[in-house]
């Protein structure tokens, strides 16, 4: 999740939500039951749930919206989310209209439906909810006299000092040309990174949707995440790594995943296709009339619990 998109989930309820510390807990869902093999799951809805038009929520809903977005043809760059859910790799395929639906999907009634998925997933609850580095960067690829490490960064979003300074420091260390090429806005570089137009390094941010390590590894590096499929900007793939990513995501227990969620970190180390720059650190205001403020697990102020004397 972009930081442009970090404070959308106090818009829009989801099936499920997170508290303060990262613990699911029904939103949208009455009830969420999964079969013993961890591969089909019954989801009921609570009555009552409306659209801001005032049209009910149904189960159909669900259906045709992940159905939609899970579908090739109509480009969404959150696709790969649907993975999981069988008749996925189905609506891969050229030549289709756009309103194809996933065959793991079915309407019970008005208020349930169930998801049948490729293999068991630990992860899939979790998911309705949504140093030395230069140096070794420069054994990969040797770099030439002529040549500028550049790094792209939206100019709206207040980064000039720090990737002026970025680029210092690889000037600095590794003796290489190095600049901050800044875009007028963050539309217009993601536009680029979007469309696979832009060819020097670009700043990004992240930070899971979820409480799980799989939100981030897989969004960003799984070979299913890229080619437009997701969020993986650079194309990377490694067949090692997706077979960690997979593994963690049929592990029962959540010890076993995170097992193999490091060892997959350890690939991303050796690889590199992305360098991890800087943790930022979340800050908050509150007036002192204001009672329960706190922030969450993402660092978004919990409005929902708070109060006013």
């Amino acid at each position: 999740m972009e930081d442009a998109d970090r404070h959308g989930g106090l818009l829009f309820s989801k099936l499920i939500g997170f508290d303060a510390e990262g613990n699911p807990k029904n939103e949208v869902a009455d009830s969420i039951e999964v079969n013993d093999g961890n591969t089909e799951y019954t989801i009921t809805l609570k009555k009552g749930w409306k659209f801001t038009d005032g049209t009910e929520v149904k189960a159909e809903n669900f259906t045709r919206a992940w159905s939609y977005g899970a579908n090739v043809a109509n480009a969404q760059l959150g696709a790969s989310s649907f993975t999981p859910i069988q008749g996925f790799e189905d609506l891969q395929k050229d030549g289709l209209k756009g309103d194809e639906q996933l065959s793991g999907l079915t309407v019970v009634d008005d208020y349930t439906f169930t998801v049948k998925l490729n293999a068991p997933s630990s992860v899939f609850k979790a998911l309705l909810g949504s140093t030395e580095l230069w140096e070794q960067a420069n054994q990969i690829a040797p770099w030439g006299d002529d040549e500028s490490f550049d790094i792209a960064y939206n100019a709206d979003g207040g980064g000039k000092d720090i990737y002026d300074a970025i680029c210092n420091s690889i000037h600095n260390t590794l003796g290489i040309k190095s600049q901050a090429t800044p875009y007028p806005t963050f539309s217009e570089m993601r536009d680029d990174i979007t469309d696979r137009k832009i060819t020097t390094a670009f700043r990004s941010g992240w930070q899971p949707d979820y409480p799980s390590a799989y939100s981030y590894l897989y969004s960003l590096y799984d070979s299913e995440s890229a080619d437009g499929k997701g969020s993986n900007d650079g194309d990377y793939k490694n067949p090692e790594f997706d077979a960690l990513i997979d593994k963690a995501n049929t592990e029962s227990s959540d010890d076993a995943a995170k097992q193999d969620y490091q060892q997959a970190q350890e690939i991303l180390f050796k690889d590199l296709p992305a360098v991890p720059l800087w943790y930022a650190n979340n800050k908050g205001v509150a007036a002192k009339n204001v009672k329960g403020f706190t922030l969450t697990w993402q660092g978004i102020e919990d409005y929902r619990n708070m109060t006013k004397e």
